[in-house]
């Protein structure tokens, strides 16, 4: 259909999703669209739900929108969008829009070791300022009873996403209902190892898979959304929620001066957040043996290393 996409990266969450979508856009013969995640395929005709989501940007869920979004497209040959609830929330309804409106799309996923792709996740509702997280700071504790229960919950495709750092549960049970759905050619399995690996070479395999330029000059330099974790519960507050001293701000400074004041205040109150223990890292991953087992079949790539 006109106006649409020909191509999806479905996900997974806290993959590396964000880099690949800005840099698949640097592409002269790739178009991106401006907004990331506009998750038009889950929430067609669901505004209300979609409204209540807590995110930066609201989610397309009417045609006429998602199509406003590549209205802007002359003679790229790729045009694509990237939104990982696709795979996150895959459910027969979603599979059938993509029958409908993409019936010769293809579909890009990255997979991630499942318990850093967790704790990723995990650190990411503190820098987003996710409701429950506001006001308090990241605990590895917490963290390690939020995998362990999630790990255990009961996990229906398409019932919603788990607000514990697993997210989303069997990613072998996600990717298989579109590989049930659709031809495996139309696929691009890809995993988050050999993206941090040789950034490079992984655009290159997409790039012939979206049969475009392969050797195409892209900048690698810059890693987008990072995790990064305010050190002071207190300085989160102050930058990422009304308060009277942004108030008093807003009134008293220009404009210009008050982002630069804002964005120094976070430039040095913000963190990488430490690793895990990697004896840790090594127990949590015994939780994800089977599911680690089940997308080597389904990959045909040895995880082994996913284990240690």
């Amino acid at each position: 259909m006109g106006g649409l996409p020909n191509f999806l990266v479905i996900g997974a969450a806290k993959t590396g999703t964000t880099s690949l979508h800005n840099y698949l856009g640097q592409h002269p013969e790739i178009f991106m669209s401006e907004i990331k995640e506009p998750g038009f395929f889950v929430y067609e005709g669901q505004s209300d739900v979609a409204q209540n989501i807590h995110r930066r940007y609201p989610f397309v869920t009417d045609l006429e929108s998602y199509r406003a979004l590549f209205r802007r497209v002359r003679d790229e040959k790729a045009i694509g969008e990237s939104s990982p609830q696709y795979l996150d929330l895959v459910n027969p309804e979603l599979i059938a829009r993509l029958h409908r409106y993409l019936p010769d799309g293809r579909f890009i996923a990255i997979f991630r070791q499942p318990v850093d792709r967790a704790y990723s996740y995990y650190l990411m509702t503190f820098s987003s300022e996710e409701p429950w997280s506001r006001g308090r700071e990241p605990s590895i504790d917490e963290f390690v009873r939020q995998l362990r229960a999630d790990c255990h919950r009961s996990d229906v495709l398409g019932q919603g996403v788990s607000r514990g750092p697993h997210l989303a549960g069997s990613y072998a049970d996600r990717i298989s209902l579109y590989l049930d759905s659709f031809d495996r050619s139309r696929f691009k399995l890809c995993l988050h190892d050999d993206f941090g690996a040789d950034s490079r070479a992984f655009l290159r395999d997409i790039f012939e898979f979206l049969e475009v330029d392969a050797n195409a000059e892209i900048d690698v330099s810059t890693r987008h959304n990072p995790n990064v974790v305010m050190t002071k519960g207190a300085t989160r507050i102050l930058l990422s929620r009304p308060n009277p001293i942004r108030f008093a701000a807003r009134k008293l400074l220009p404009a210009g001066l008050r982002v630069r004041i804002l964005s120094s205040i976070a430039d040095f109150k913000r963190e990488v957040p430490r690793r895990l223990d990697p004896d840790l890292r090594r127990e949590l991953s015994q939780e994800f043996r089977p599911e680690i087992h089940r997308l080597e079949d389904i990959l045909q790539r040895d995880l082994s290393h996913w284990l240690e």
